[in-house]
C-alpha cells in the first residue's frame, strides 16, 4: 500500500558528523525523505544492479533511522548516514547475490569502513553499524557461526557498534488451547493472548535468532508489538491488543553460553494473527501482515513518486529505531566532551559509552 506524506524534509539540513553505516539494500537516495541525508558508497552492489522498484528494505531502514515513524511528524537526526549496499536482486527480490557467499561481502564492505577511518574524509568516524541482514538458513545453535565472530573481530579492534536485527520467523506454530480455528476467532482477547504466549514459550526452540544475531560485542534488537499507528485490522485479529509483547515474528532464544538475547527491544510495529485448524485437533497460526498495521516509512513508487511512504513491521524496523537513538545520544555526548576540550569519538572507549547510555538511559 502506498500513501502520501506531505512531511517537509528539505527543513533543517542535517549539519553533524556522519557516525553511521547501513549494511542493507540499496535506497532510492533521492526520495525526499532521503535526499542530501544518504551516502551511498557502492563497494559490492551498483546502482545499476538494483532496479529503483526493488529498492523496499534499504530505503525504509534509512527512512526509518534518519526520521523514525513517517506515521507521527518526524524529528529528524542532525547527521547523514552513509549506505553500503550488500543487497543484490534475485527473483525480484533483495538478497545476498547467489554466486557470492555473504561473509565475504559483509568482510569487504568493512575493510571500505575501516579503510575510511584510516584516510579521513566524511566517513571517518563511523562507529555505529546497522546490520538488519541474517542468515534465515542458519539459526544459532550452541556455537557463534563464522559471521558472528566476524563482527566480533571488528567490533573489537575497530571500535565499532554492531546494531543486529534478531530475525523473523514467520513459519506456524502450534496453539493446543483450541480444538479449530472457529474456536479461537472467537475468544476474548485476553484469553488469546494468554494463549499466544504460552504457545511460544513452548515452541522456542523452533523460533531462535538468526545468524548473526548471537555476536557477543554486538547489540541484538527484538521487535515489540507496538508503533505509532493505532488502526484496528480489518479482517484479521491483533494478536496482543492490550499487552506489550514482542510481535510474532520477533525471533527470540539464547545467544552464546545461554546469553540473553535479544539485548534490547524497540518498537517494530504490529502483525496479525492468522490460523488454520489442524486434523489433530488443535490450532496452527502465524504471523500476517496487514496493510492496516505497520510503521511508515519511505519506500519505492512505481509512478515515480519521490513522497511513497509504506506500512512494515519486523526486526530490521526495531534495529532502525536504534540506531536512530544511538544518533541521538552523539549528539548529547557531543555536547558534554565538548566542554573538556575532548572528542568522545576519538576515544577508546565510545562504543562502551553508547551501549551503555542505550541500555540503561
Amino acid at each position: 500500500l502506498e500513501e502520501d506524506t506531505s512531511h517537509d524534509f528539505s527543513a533543517n539540513p542535517p549539519s553533524g558528523e556522519c557516525i553511521t553505516g547501513v549494511l542493507d539494500g540499496y535506497p532510492i537516495d533521492g526520495h525526499e525523505a532521503l535526499a542530501g541525508r544518504v551516502i551511498v558508497d557502492e563497494v559490492e552492489v551498483s546502482g545499476a544492479q538494483v532496479p529503483a522498484i526493488n529498492r523496499e528494505h534499504g530505503t525504509a531502514l534509512a527512512s526509518m533511522i534518519l526520521h523514525g515513524d513517517l506515521g507521527v511528524p518526524p524529528t529528524s537526526i542532525n547527521r547523514q548516514i552513509a549506505s553500503f549496499p550488500i543487497l543484490s536482486i534475485n527473483n525480484n527480490r533483495e538478497s545476498i547475490a547467489s554466486n557470492k557467499l555473504a561473509i565475504g561481502i559483509v568482510h569487504r564492505t568493512l575493510q571500505r569502513i575501516v579503510a575510511h577511518a584510516n584516510a579521513g574524509g566524511s566517513l571517518r568516524n563511523i562507529t555505529i553499524i546497522n546490520h538488519s541482514i541474517c542468515d534465515t538458513n542458519a539459526p544459532f545453535v550452541r556455537r557463534p557461526s563464522p559471521w558472528a565472530m566476524l563482527l566480533d573481530y571488528y567490533s573489537h579492534y575497530h571500535r565499532l557498534l554492531f546494531v543486529i536485527s534478531g530475525g523473523n520467523i514467520y513459519s506456524k506454530f502450534p496453539v493446543t488451547d483450541y480444538a479449530n480455528y472457529a474456536d479461537f476467532t472467537v475468544a476474548t482477547p485476553d484469553e488469546r493472548q494468554a494463549s499466544l504466549i504460552n504457545a511460544i514459550e513452548k515452541a522456542k526452540g523452533t523460533r531462535s535468532i538468526y545468524s548473526p544475531a548471537e555476536s557477543v560485542n554486538s547489540i541484538t534488537v527484538g521487535a515489540l508489538h507496538q508503533e505509532e499507528n493505532t488502526n484496528v485490522p480489518h479482517n484479521a485479529i491483533d494478536p496482543y491488543p492490550s499487552f506489550v509483547m514482542t510481535n510474532l515474528a520477533s525471533s527470540v532464544g539464547f545467544g552464546v553460553n545461554r546469553s540473553i538475547k535479544p539485548d534490547i527491544v524497540e518498537q517494530g510495529g504490529r502483525l496479525a494473527v492468522r490460523g488454520t485448524s489442524h486434523p489433530g485437533g488443535y490450532v496452527e497460526v502465524h504471523p500476517y501482515a496487514t496493510i492496516d498495521l505497520g510503521q511508515l516509512t519511505a519506500c519505492p513508487s512505481r509512478t515515480g513518486d519521490l513522497q511513497a511512504t509504506k506500512r512494515s513491521s519486523g526486526t530490521s524496523n526495531a534495529t532502525a529505531l536504534v540506531t536512530r537513538t544511538c544518533n541521538l545520544i552523539a549528539d548529547a555526548l557531543d555536547e558534554v566532551f565538548e566542554t573538556d576540550g575532548l572528542g568522545w569519538l576519538d576515544m577508546g572507549t565510545r562504543v562502551p559509552m553508547l551501549k551503555a547510555l542505550l541500555t540503561h538511559s
